[in-house]
């Protein structure tokens, strides 16, 4: 909270000196549909970006993670936890005189909690029998009844953060006020936080196998790429 605060007091600081302020809207395939602001000074801009997280972007976000080499059953694992959320990107462009800017971006990701699939938790972890938490009244709840059940469900809610560089080029229109900006970019993992919840009491080793598991996924094969169209409107 401390470095959100830091973070916007130096926007403010900026947004005081900026030369140029813009407000754009659009969407980073295959990260989010996304609204913010631009602050222009000399050759330098800093951009601020809250977006949404959602169809179709979140298996297409994960089959990239997959194409990478990430384990699949870890995929399924954390998918519908991708179903929704939202992004939030800080973005510190340099422009040339050609319309062309480059720049380095931070984007934090916030995955809503979701049910993760029992079965593929059982299949992966052999070695940790789930069904011995059943329980409803001191006896054993059979387990064909439990797959899927909201009693035994375990919930999963991730946070990423990803680093990244990209390359810009804005097109012009006859009315000044106005432009497209397109952008490539590529971002690579640095952190993730995930909290595991269930109204079941599962073994602790379970929690942190899966927090260990998918953080070591997200660290070796959480690489974004992206494709920005932004509609930007000069103020």
């Amino acid at each position: 909270m401390k470095k959100l605060f830091y973070i916007l007091v130096v926007i403010s600081t900026l947004s005081a000196k900026a030369q140029e302020k813009s407000v754009l809207f659009g969407t980073d395939f295959p990260t989010q549909y996304t609204l913010g602001g631009n602050l222009e000074y000399q050759n330098f801009s800093t951009q601020l970006q809250f977006g949404a997280l959602t169809k179709p972007y979140d298996n297409i976000i994960l089959d990239i993670i997959e194409s990478f080499g990430a384990d699949e059953n870890l995929i399924e694992i954390v998918r519908k936890a991708y179903e929704k959320g939202f992004v939030f990107s800080l973005k510190q462009n340099y422009h040339f005189k050609n319309n062309l800017y480059t720049g380095i971006y931070l984007q934090y990701l916030s995955l809503n909690a979701a049910e993760t699939p029992l079965d593929i938790i059982n299949s992966y972890y052999p070695e940790i029998d789930l069904t011995s938490s059943w329980v409803s009244g001191g006896l054993p709840i059979l387990r064909e009844k439990r797959y899927g059940d909201e009693v035994t469900e375990i919930r999963l809610k991730s946070n990423l953060m990803q680093v990244g560089l990209l390359i810009g080029y804005k097109f012009q229109f006859s009315n000044p006020k106005y432009e497209i900006r397109t952008e490539l970019s590529a971002s690579k993992h640095i952190y993730s936080s995930n909290e595991f919840s269930s109204q079941t009491p599962y073994p602790e080793l379970l929690y942190q196998q899966l927090e260990a598991d998918i953080a070591e996924t997200y660290k070796q094969y959480a690489y974004i790429p992206s494709l920005n169209v932004y509609f930007v409107i000069r103020l």
